[in-house]
């Protein structure tokens, strides 16, 4: 960056210990009115003279203690902006004032001018960290013996981009190109203001992708992003975000009710303090993390995008399936921010590793955090344990990121509901209440299908397991290690169910591995189990106008399945790169939904349907 014109731009930082913002005013004509009085007001502001540092320069940065006199110079600021300023200036000078208002009396910040010399990343969050020090009653010189510590060599890798207030992307209509579709305009309309971050779970309205199609934003609203809005229901309720159209959002989930704030738990059982408040509305896990990752699309620069066009369809389209991602890490009970926002950390050599991702991400909504990577970089496909596990979350701390990381995985596709679970001795809201207040007659109980049956506990185990084979074992072998983290393995199942209960019951599994990238198949493997007719007893009815499967009896024959077929696999194929991690399923519950049962009586198939049109849950 070069020297800025001081007689027509003024720009600084505003470093606090939550935040590190830039502001950055021009005007066309030098010495504007304006100008002098932002320039005055804020040069003037009184610094803390003891404060040195040899690392920056201290005649541009100072570090100043907030007071109710500075709150009324930038309120002031504000209006003679609004009042007089141009279009342009309104919105920074707002946002200045927020800034500004989000301090308490006595909280330390730091102004970094933009003059003569401009700061480095490292150098605006040392300033951060040593903030956040001294909020906390340390030193400065504890502040940097920590940041030298643990900190300075993350960002020797590492570099922090944070997305507080932005539009990104393209902003003349006639050339932008969806990020998501990769489809031009006019073939795609861009009419809508496509928030990164949903409004309705208090999404930050700062926060705009310019380059995400209206068809893209629709899908996007029903099928994914529906899985964050409804996992956050609890949340958006219990601290009161304001709905887009006004108004504090009611919650009703399976045994909570919040209105007003208020929550009203109904346990089925005395409780010792901890209870499970479970919501009405479906989530998938995957799903979750799809919506994650949209968010991050949405705000990453431009120049990122072309390794991460498998990621922007998984995103969209759910495929490709894959069943192991990374981990993603949750932190509760942080200090609650209005507007979420958030963090994509990316390596400065530009490689995505076994053990260290090209970028991962934070975001920070309500008064949690979520630590997650960006899967798929170059069409990566398999994610070992390292991959996440190197990641330097001591540094993470300079953040504000102070609690601990509770690790876990997002894999599955089954549709359940969002649970939160709550610590009614160590109430979240001093109004938690336990069957009080409210009228239980509004929870939304789980309801089955008037169509639903129910069946007895089957009972199966390897003595009703007749055979299991490999019928079928097609691998082209010599794979290199750039196309093996590119494939993934796809598994679907057909079953043979005999209502007449006298021939045992046949299972096969089709499996295949294809490489994402450039669509090679490595390998066709065809297995098959059967089990004998003991199993039927009592799982099924079949009439005439009906026909209904114990779903637990089939899951529990997959499960089996599945067990032999890796057994089967290992022992007469050693030399098989691919291991059951690299299927797109991760259970038997998930391949339910998509199998393919035919009905047989007689010897003559009579009806055949998918595990979807049969199977009922209660989304728990």
């Amino acid at each position: 960056m070069n020297t800025l014109d001081q007689h027509r731009i003024f720009a600084f930082y505003v470093i606090t210990k939550n935040s590190i913002q830039r502001f950055f005013f021009e005007w066309k004509e030098p010495n504007h009115p304006l100008h002098m009085q932002l320039l005055n007001t804020i040069c003037g502001l009184e610094f803390i003279r003891e404060w040195r540092d040899n690392r920056y320069d201290f005649v541009t940065g100072k570090a100043i203690i907030m007071t109710e006199d500075i709150r009324k110079k930038i309120e002031k600021l504000k209006v003679d902006f609004i009042q007089q300023g141009e279009n342009q200036h309104k919105k920074i000078i707002c946002d200045l004032s927020n800034t500004f208002s989000s301090l308490t009396e006595g909280d330390t910040f730091f102004i970094y001018r933009l003059a003569f010399s401009f700061p480095t990343q490292p150098t605006l969050f040392r300033i951060k960290n040593e903030l956040d020090f001294i909020q906390s009653g340390k030193t400065k010189d504890e502040a940097d013996e920590w940041y030298d510590k643990n900190v300075a060599l993350f960002f020797n890798e590492y570099e922090i981009a944070e997305y507080i207030n932005i539009k990104q992307g393209e902003a003349e209509k006639s050339k932008k190109v969806c990020r998501f579709c990769h489809r031009k305009f006019p073939e795609v309309t861009f009419k809508k203001i496509a928030h990164a971050i949903p409004e309705s779970i208090g999404g930050n309205k700062n926060l705009v992708c310019n380059e995400e199609c209206d068809e893209c934003n629709e899908l996007f609203g029903v099928r994914v992003e529906s899985n964050l809005c409804n996992w956050f229901d609890f949340r958006r309720s219990q601290f009161g975000v304001i709905r887009k159209h006004g108004g504090i959002p009611k919650a009703y989930g399976r045994n909570y009710i919040i209105e007003n704030q208020n929550i009203n738990v109904f346990p089925d059982s005395k409780i010792d303090g901890k209870f499970k408040a479970i919501g009405s509305g479906i989530i998938t896990e995957q799903g979750i993390y799809r919506a994650l990752c949209k968010i991050a699309i949405d705000l990453i620069e431009s120049k990122y995008l072309a390794r991460l066009h498998i990621t922007t369809d998984w995103i969209r389209l759910g495929t490709p399936k894959s069943s192991k991602y990374p981990q993603i890490a949750q932190m509760c009970k942080l200090e609650k921010i209005e507007e979420p926002h958030l963090y994509i950390i990316s390596r400065k050599d530009g490689l995505d590793r076994d053990n260290a991702p090209l970028h991962f991400c934070i975001l920070r909504i309500f008064d949690l955090a979520f630590l997650y990577a960006l899967p798929h970089v170059d069409g990566r496909m398999i994610f070992k344990p390292s991959y996440m596990d190197s990641i330097n979350t001591e540094a993470l701390k300079v953040l504000g990121l102070n609690q601990e990381w509770v690790w876990e995985s997002y894999d599955s596709t089954e549709k359940r509901n969002p649970h939160v679970l709550l610590d009614l001795k160590n109430s979240i809201k001093p109004s938690t209440s336990i069957g009080d207040g409210a009228n239980s007659s509004k929870l939304r109980k789980e309801t089955k299908p008037t169509d639903s049956v129910d069946f007895d506990t089957p009972f199966i185990s390897d003595e009703n397991v007749i055979k299991h084979e490999i019928t079928n074992f097609d691998y082209k072998g010599n794979i290199e290690a750039n196309e093996f983290i590119q494939t993934i393995g796809n598994i679907s199942a057909e079953c043979k169910f005999d209502l007449d209960a006298d021939i045992p019951l046949s299972l096969q599994l089709i499996i295949t591995f294809d490489n994402v990238v450039n669509m090679k198949r490595y390998t066709n493997i065809v297995y098959c189990t059967t089990f004998d007719n003991r199993i039927y007893v009592n799982q099924f009815k079949y009439s005439k106008s009906t026909i209904a499967v114990n779903q637990i009896l089939i899951a529990k024959v997959l499960e089996l399945s599945l067990k032999y077929l890796f057994i089967d696999i290992s022992k007469l194929h050693p030399n098989l790169p691919f291991v059951e991690d690299s299927l797109s399923i991760n259970n038997a519950s998930e391949l339910l939904k998509n199998m393919k049962i035919e009905f047989v009586t007689d010897g003559i198939s009579i009806h055949s349907a998918n595990g979807s049109d049969l199977w009922y849950s209660g989304y728990q």
